[in-house]
């Protein structure tokens, strides 16, 4: 027995209108912060959003805030970056991405949680490379005059 192509077609319109199709749900977008997930308060901290090729728009939300960015037009159709300039005890949060392709949004089922760490940010070091620290005691007198490096043009001093 045969199939005549007409009862072929009847049968993939019908079965078209039953199985379900995952046309139209997009993949959930990538989330992640740059350096890391733990930031020293008063650090600087990116949060990168994914989405596919093609994606219109890349939003960011904030928990507690219902947007906190949005960009249009991606770098490159897929990436969007959020740059924290310094992190505060407000930044230690959950975010999530979602974009825009072809007039549907993705879910915002992943979650990126930003911690604040409990250690303080390095102090910058004293001394600029390359340039080294003499401590002289120049006069008899109870305190130590220290020179910072060798500036030509000005010398920076403190006394200790």
């Amino acid at each position: 027995m045969s199939l005549n192509p007409t009862c072929v077609l009847g049968l993939v319109l019908c079965l078209g209108h039953v199985i379900p199709t995952q046309e139209g749900v997009l993949p959930r977008p990538s989330i992640w912060a740059e350096p890391g997930s733990e930031i020293p308060r008063g650090q600087p901290v990116t949060i990168v959003c994914q989405g596919p090729a093609g994606a219109e728009t890349l939003h960011l939300e904030k928990e507690g805030s219902a947007l906190l960015g949005s960009v249009s037009d991606p770098v490159h159709k897929t990436q969007a970056r959020f740059p924290i300039p310094v992190a505060s005890k407000d930044t230690a949060r959950r975010y999530r991405c979602l974009y825009n392709k072809d007039s549907t949004w993705s879910d915002r089922l992943k979650e990126l949680q930003l911690v604040g760490s409990t250690v303080e940010s390095p102090s910058p070091p004293l001394l600029e490379p390359g340039i080294s620290a003499e401590v002289e005691r120049l006069e008899p007198r109870a305190g130590v005059e220290v020179y910072w490096g060798e500036v030509p043009q000005k010398v920076k001093r403190m006394s200790v």
